[in-house]
């Protein structure tokens, strides 16, 4: 199996130097937007500026009594809160302002658009329809050869309130394919796939060789040929060497790649080589995608179940439109039973029971 090599592109933006004040008149120029999101630094500074105000309040009132400590107490309260917001404020700002200007300047070195904060992107892959508080921040798009788009895209569980984080890859394809889901076994956790959903009604494929031992390739009833069709061993050979902790999605006219946010940083120069070498080594193969064709529709049966017999044909026979029949556009997901929702279930049915004990005895 060939090594995947990188692919040349201009990465001095991401490591030449760059001062904040440099890199806020690059924002201003390009007038980039800056939408306020509340975030966990958002929130620690809130708590900073109200130990500011509870110092200034006890310097203010105590000075009346004979309470000296306190009065003393106060000002250190005030004084050490003043150091720990200006830290904060100071490193939030310059990181997040050079980061943002040097995806800006990387971008147009490489013939990308730039937006630091997308509000709702329309994609209908898991990670952006499961969960609430969807934000998409820092996406670079390209449109030549075909529309690329590199992004982070975070949401909240259902049971959670924590944040999750995944960058993300999206490729436009030429036509709708059917509902193909590849997860990657390198990344799992505990024995379990790291995605946020299960495919109950999917079917899962027998995979060749090496590929088997690192993913899983999930399709819907029927479409079982397709999906081989599709996921060629070139394909899978492609995806392997590029790198095996990645996972991959189909929807519509949509390939998306989802990298572990644990994993993903957007200003490091060598996740973008090995990102831009796993597109340029899948858009050939994408191209090949286009040709395919739903026989589904040119029946007009359902998946896996018998055409009736044909009648005398009066016209030449016609190659099926493009598009997908509906058994094979959406895999039924349902929502992964998480670690921390079975041991609060064993908790609740724990305390229930000494409830029921106690009320017996």
């Amino acid at each position: 199996m060939s090594t995947a090599s990188p692919v040349p592109f201009d990465a001095r933006p991401l490591t030449e130097r760059l001062t904040r004040r440099r890199a806020v008149h690059v924002l201003a120029e390009r007038r980039l937007p800056r939408p306020m999101k509340v975030g966990t630094r958002t929130i620690v500074i809130l708590v900073e500026i109200a130990f500011v105000v509870l110092g200034i309040a006890l310097i203010r009132i105590l000075p009346s009594t004979d309470e000296e400590p306190f009065f003393i107490f106060g000002i250190v309260i005030a004084l050490i809160a003043l150091a720990f917001l200006a830290v904060t404020v100071g490193t939030s700002l310059r990181g997040r302002y050079v980061d943002e200007a040097r995806l800006a300047l990387f971008a147009e070195a490489n013939a990308m658009e730039y937006e630091p904060f997308w509000g709702g992107n329309g994609h209908q892959g898991m990670i952006f329809t499961f969960g609430t508080a969807h934000t998409t921040r820092d996406v670079l798009r390209s449109t030549v050869p075909r529309v690329v788009e590199f992004g982070t895209h975070d949401y909240e569980p259902p049971d959670s309130e924590s944040t999750v984080r995944w960058g993300y890859i999206a490729v436009q394809l030429d036509a709708p394919l059917p509902h193909i889901v590849l997860d990657s076994t390198a990344n799992n956790r505990m024995g379990r796939s790291n995605l946020p959903l299960v495919f109950p009604d999917a079917r899962e494929l027998d995979l060749e060789g090496d590929f088997g031992r690192h993913f899983r390739l999930l399709c819907p009833p029927g479409y079982e040929t397709d999906a081989y069709y599709l996921f060629t061993p070139d394909v899978m050979a492609r995806l392997l060497d590029a790198g095996s902790q990645i996972d991959a999605e189909i929807v519509d006219d949509w390939l998306f790649f989802y990298i572990d946010g644990r994993r993903s940083t957007p200003v490091d120069p060598r996740q973008w080589a090995w990102m831009f070498t796993l597109v340029a080594a899948m858009l050939e193969k994408t191209d090949q995608w286009a040709r395919w064709r739903d026989g589904h529709l040119a029946d007009g049966t359902a998946p896996g179940s018998a055409p009736e017999a044909p009648a005398v044909p009066s016209v030449p026979v016609l190659p099926p439109p493009e598009g997908v029949a509906d058994d094979g556009k959406r895999l039924r997901r349902r929502t992964r039973i998480t670690i921390g929702s079975v041991i609060g279930g064993i908790v609740l049915i724990f305390f229930a029971v000494l409830r029921v004990l106690e009320w017996i005895g």
